[in-house]
């Protein structure tokens, strides 16, 4: 069986346990992972690149966080250890006053905000049917949910407003909250495995990754589509995560094979311009099966709120003498 709980420090994910019946024991593994949002200076006149922590719940961990376009604060979701809950939740951008935005119950995962930073879309999920692109009022409202099908959970706004999603077969598309309507953007090849959409900050192309379909797969790393011409690649190799820093630049985050990341700066044609010395350890978790170290930038392009995992565990266990 298969269930989560919640142990003393609140950071118990998974239980799966084997019962014997005939020595009346049950053996079980626990995985334990303690994941916090820490804000990174990547453009610091003194050198100084070390987390200051934005978020240091013990009973939650904190994942995806997003910039408001002024840069004051910061979207994000947790996860209520036990309770199975994800909420959204905004913060002032050094940490201080985090207030749940939407705690409804249901799977509210990836926020990103409205050019006018006075509201937040975000992606519901659901064990039962597609998942859904909702938006909500900073101040207070009830959730809209947008009419179209989404078919992955990472959604990004563009500095027009309209809501970029990947649709089924292959789509990226764009909808406009102005006007409801939906217009395909890109559609892509035959079997081509992609993942978070981004608008470029002038709103005129979108970048995403391509997932490698097998080891050293020359197609696999960082693209940009200007909706005009064929896309190119500005980066090949595994990535991680990336961010728009600003216009002109990316900031990404390379992985290598030890599960240690570089973080690069490109610019628009894909040059390395610089790396930091900042230590990123790239988080894995067992059940994902694949790296997720979720990271935005400021708008000024001199930080970044990312997410560090502070402790990951996994053990087997066993307890004798059940009656």
């Amino acid at each position: 069986m298969q269930t989560n709980i919640t142990g003393a420090s609140g950071k118990v994910n998974y239980f799966e346990a084997d019962l014997i019946l005939t020595n009346h024991r049950i053996v079980f593994s626990t995985n334990r992972e303690d994941i916090n949002i820490a804000e990174i200076r990547v453009e610091s006149g003194d050198g100084e690149t070390r987390p200051k922590w934005l978020t240091t719940d013990p009973a939650r961990s904190a994942f995806a966080p997003a910039y408001s376009p002024d840069g004051k604060h910061v979207a994000y979701f947790s996860v209520r250890q036990g309770l199975e809950r994800e909420a959204i939740w905004v913060m002032d951008s050094d940490g201080s006053n985090p207030v749940p935005l939407i705690e409804d119950g249901r799977v509210n995962i990836f926020p990103r905000w409205a050019p006018d930073g006075q509201t937040v879309f975000y992606t519901r999920m659901s064990h039962a049917a597609p998942s859904e692109i909702c938006s909500t009022a900073v101040g207070g409202s009830a959730p809209r949910t947008l009419p179209v099908i989404a078919d992955e959970n990472a959604l990004d706004v563009g500095p027009d407003g309209r809501v970029l999603f990947g649709a089924p077969q292959g789509r990226y598309q764009a909808f406009n909250p102005a006007n409801n309507q939906t217009q395909t953007l890109v559609t892509l090849p035959a079997g081509q495995q992609t993942l978070l959409p981004r608008w470029s900050p002038d709103g005129r192309s979108i970048a995403y990754l391509v997932r490698p379909r097998q080891q050293n797969d020359p197609s696999a790393g960082l693209w940009v589509n200007d909706l005009k011409d064929a896309p190119r690649q500005l980066f090949r190799g595994w990535v991680a995560w990336y961010a728009w820093a600003r216009p002109g630049h990316i900031d990404l985050l390379e992985g290598k094979p030890d599960l240690n990341g570089v973080l690069w700066q490109l610019d628009s044609e894909g040059h390395r311009l610089t790396s930091t010395s900042a230590n990123f350890r790239l988080n894995y978790n067992y059940w994902l099966l694949q790296p997720f170290n979720y990271f935005d930038a400021s708008p000024d392009g001199r930080r970044l709120a990312v997410e560090v995992q502070q402790v990951y565990e996994a053990d087997i266990g066993m307890i004798e003498g059940l009656r």
